[in-house]
């Protein structure tokens, strides 16, 4: 019995050690990864405007197992992955935007600057108010007085929610009758969440110098639901003066 049971324990630890060994076998090794590039579209930008910033990844395992933090030390970022859209915010200075990518075990770290500068004059056109849904054609008229153009670039940014209308719509932007924008697609089909565009376009050609201007921003509307649809802001940029709504 005595040798039986020497004979049962030797052989328990024999497959123990074999068991031990086929473990360090065949388990994964420690992955290899690196941030081998952290690119962005441009490095100096005005307030406000978006720089798209994008990364190049080397890793020895399975890029499925790595997961993506983007953060800012001011400004805004939208996305993930290995591309992001970084907002600039409104005041100047050099913003960093740091990458963190792991795979819960190897992690790796980069950084990025964007210098942001400041827009030294503006002028805010309209701003928290719902178009008036009283037309398929809606429309939120302006008049502008600009009293001085401090840069030769114009731009007109615009800020807009899809509020309570459910179904998209075409965007139109007219300047003293001259179309600066013509039917741009904004909003979605039963959003789940209220859709937001943000964007701007040069107008310098249609707004070179101090006078009166009439601005439209025009919605061809598929249904007429009040409060459909926010101006949440409209703002000129480069430029100095005063705005007033008409009817």
């Amino acid at each position: 019995m005595l040798k039986q049971a020497i004979i049962i324990a030797a052989i328990l630890s024999l497959l123990i050690i074999i068991g031990c060994g086929e473990d360090q076998l065949y388990a994964p090794g420690r992955g290899t990864l690196k941030i081998a590039e952290l690119t962005s579209s441009v490095t100096e930008i005005d307030s406000g405007d978006t720089a798209t910033i994008e990364c190049q990844v080397e890793y020895s395992g399975q890029e499925s197992f790595l997961s993506y933090t983007w953060s800012a030390t001011n400004g805004n970022i939208a996305g993930n992955g290995k591309q992001v859209v970084y907002t600039a915010p409104e005041e100047s200075g050099v913003q960093t935007i740091t990458l963190t990518v792991t795979d819960g075990t190897v992690i790796d770290q980069q950084s990025i600057t964007i210098s942001v500068k400041a827009i030294s004059s503006m002028l805010t056109v309209g701003s928290n108010i719902h178009w008036p849904a009283k037309a398929l054609d809606d429309v939120l008229r302006y008049e502008v007085t600009v009293d001085k153009v401090s840069n030769t670039k114009v731009e007109l940014k615009y800020d807009i929610t899809q509020d309570q209308d459910k179904v998209d719509t075409f965007f139109s932007i007219t300047i003293n009758g001259t179309t600066v924008l013509n039917k741009k697609a904004i909003g979605g089909f039963i959003p789940s969440t209220a859709e937001r565009t943000v964007d701007k376009i040069d107008v310098s050609n249609v707004m070179r110098a101090p006078g009166k201007y009439t601005i439209e921003f025009s919605l061809e509307l598929t249904n007429l639901v009040k409060n459909g649809w926010l101006l949440n802001e409209a703002k000129l940029l480069r430029v100095e003066g005063t705005s007033r709504q008409i009817m």
